[in-house]
């Protein structure tokens, strides 16, 4: 839910508007990320316990993000990647 709100550096020029509804459309199912409208990010990030108890990784920043190119994006975006405005946005903290 708070991802949406993350803000996003990026030339929105570069973008098209989706053909249909996004909401209605992921009612059945997930659709396929289309390079023209989508970017799309990974999160892989652990909480974890070190030996002491004290929790590593408790809070999940917009840094932890890694934007992944999909379709053309790579080279549409050479030299200047998708990122987000500030890295250290929290996204949780568990």
């Amino acid at each position: 839910h708070r991802l949406g709100l993350l803000p996003i550096k990026v030339n929105p020029v570069l973008f098209e508007y989706p053909p249909e509804d996004p909401v209605v459309t992921m009612i059945d199912s997930i659709p396929e990320a289309d390079p023209t409208f989508n970017l799309v990010f990974r999160l892989n990030i652990t909480c974890e316990r070190d030996p002491s108890g004290r929790l590593q990784n408790e809070t999940v920043y917009s840094r932890d993000l890694t934007w992944v190119p999909i379709g053309d994006q790579k080279e549409k975006f050479k030299g200047n990647p998708p990122k987000f405005v500030h890295d250290k946005i929290i996204i949780v903290k568990l």
